[in-house]
């Protein structure tokens, strides 16, 4: 059990880059909306994690579902928080990293101090 706020829950998928198919974490492919075929949808599940409660899991708020889970009844009110190749991404002003080994880490924005 871990200690410290709950976050949101989002569901990780990978981007290689613009207009590109949308791949689950294992490398599957959807399409480039992120139409998930039946036998897929589990896989797409897999990638579902828990940000770190605070401005991490509040930044997640503008996230929504994949064009092609608007109409889904188990993705459409998933929110799609979308990774490179090589596993990062942004939400919001945060930097996302994925990684097999250590899971979803968060680097959040240093805000300086005004004068």
């Amino acid at each position: 059990m871990r200690d410290g706020e709950m976050g949101e829950e989002v569901v990780l998928v990978v981007r290689e880059g613009e207009g590109e198919v949308v791949r689950t974490l294992s490398g599957r492919a959807l399409s480039v909306n992120g139409d998930v075929a039946d036998e897929l949808i589990d896989d797409v599940l897999a990638g579902t994690v828990r940000l770190p409660g605070g401005p991490a899991s509040s930044a997640a708020a503008v996230l929504g579902p994949l064009p092609g889970w608007v109409g889904h009844p188990r993705l459409r009110y998933a929110r799609a928080l979308v990774v490179d190749g090589l596993g990062w991404g942004e939400l919001g002003e945060h930097r996302v990293h994925y990684d097999d080994v250590l899971g979803l880490t968060v680097e959040l924005a240093r805000r300086w101090p005004v004068r």
